[in-house]
C-alpha cells in the first residue's frame, strides 16, 4: 500500500481549532477542544507550543493555533498494536481536521443547545524562517500594533506580524509574543505549512488522487464527530464508531484518550479504502488492456 509521507515520526503538525457556529457554546467547546489536544499531545511524548491564542471573556476560544512536534514517544503501542513511533504528531492528529459538533445544555439554559468548532490539522514544515521553501520575493511581510486582552503592551509598540503569500493570498497574523521578532518567526512557520499544503492539495487534486470515501476530505466544512453530552457519546460519524464516557476520552490517559481512541478505527478505514482504490483501479487497467485485445483482433 502507498504511505503517507507525512505520517514520518518526524512531521509534526498544525492545530488550527475556530469557534463555529453557536456563539459562546462554540467558544467553550473550542477551548475543551484545546486543551484534550494538548493533554493529549503532552501525554504522547509530544511538544506543544501555542502559536497564537484568542480568548473571549467567559473563558472560551475563537481561535487557536498549536503547534504539535515529536519528542520522545513515551508510549509504544496504540490499540491497533502499531508502534507508536511508525508515526508522529501530523500521522495520529491528522483525523481530527472537520467539523466537531457538540450537544449539550448550557448553564444557563434548560433546553439542549447545538454548537460547533472547526478543526485544521496541516503537516508541519521543518523549514525554519531562515531557510525558507518560499522565496521572499513572494512574501509581503506587515507589522502592526497588537489589539485586545495584553496590558500596557498593546497598542503601544508595533509587534503584531502578518505574513501574506502574495501567489495565493494565504495570509498569518502572529500578536501573541511582546516579541516582534519571535511573532514574525511563529508567523512564517504558520504561512510556510499553509502554503506548503495549499499546494500538495492543489497537486493532489490535479493528480486526482483526492478521493472523498467513507474518510472524507478532512476539510473544516465536513461534520465528522458528534459529542451529545445528554448521553455521554462520542459517535465518529466517519468510521461509524461510538464511544461513552465524554469527560475520560477528552482528559483521560492517551491510552484512553480521544485521539488515541479513534485513530486505529480511522487508520483501518483508510487502509480499507486504498485497497478498495488499488482493486478498482486494476480491474479499469485490466478492461483497458481486454478492449485493446478486441480492436487489434477485428483488424
Amino acid at each position: 500500500l502507498p504511505k503517507d509521507e507525512n505520517d514520518a515520526p518526524v512531521v509534526g503538525c498544525l492545530i488550527e481549532i475556530r469557534s463555529a457556529s453557536g456563539g459562546d457554546e462554540s467558544s467553550l467547546f473550542a477551548n475543551t477542544l484545546f486543551d484534550s489536544y494538548s493533554r493529549t499531545a503532552k501525554l504522547m511524548g509530544f511538544s506543544v507550543e501555542i502559536m497564537d491564542l484568542n480568548e473571549t471573556e467567559i473563558g472560551g476560544v475563537r481561535e487557536v493555533i498549536l503547534s504539535v512536534t515529536s519528542g520522545n514517544g513515551g508510549y509504544n503501542s496504540d490499540s491497533s498494536g502499531l508502534d507508536i513511533k511508525q508515526f508522529g504528531p501530523y500521522g495520529y492528529f491528522k483525523y481530527e481536521s472537520g467539523v466537531h459538533r457538540v450537544q449539550r445544555v448550557p448553564v444557563n439554559d434548560v433546553r439542549i443547545q447545538t454548537s460547533t468548532a472547526s478543526v485544521a490539522v496541516l503537516p508541519q514544515s521543518s523549514v525554519n524562517s531562515q531557510n525558507s521553501a518560499i522565496p521572499p520575493s513572494d512574501l509581503k511581510i506587515e507589522v502592526m500594533r497588537s489589539s485586545g486582552a495584553g496590558g500596557q503592551h498593546v497598542n503601544t509598540t508595533e509587534s503584531a506580524v502578518r505574513i501574506t503569500h502574495i501567489p495565493t493570498k494565504i495570509s498569518a497574523s502572529i500578536q501573541d509574543e511582546r516579541s516582534q521578532h519571535k511573532n514574525k518567526a511563529k508567523a512564517m512557520k504558520l504561512i510556510e505549512t499553509r502554503v506548503l499544503a495549499f499546494y500538495k492539495e492543489e497537486e493532489d487534486r490535479a493528480l486526482g488522487e483526492t478521493k472523498r470515501g467513507l474518510m472524507g476530505g478532512g476539510t473544516r466544512s465536513e461534520r465528522i464527530r458528534t459529542y451529545n453530552y445528554p448521553q455521554d457519546r462520542i459517535s465518529d460519524h466517519r468510521c461509524k464508531q461510538t464511544m461513552h464516557g465524554i469527560d475520560s476520552l477528552l482528559m483521560g490517559s492517551a491510552e484512553t484518550g480521544l485521539v488515541w481512541t479513534f485513530a486505529p478505527h480511522l487508520r483501518k478505514l483508510h487502509r480499507d479504502e486504498l485497497i478498495k482504490d488499488m482493486e478498482g483501479d486494476k480491474i479499469e487497467n485490466d478492461n483497458d488492456e481486454s478492449g485493446k485485445g478486441r480492436k487489434k483482433r477485428k483488424k
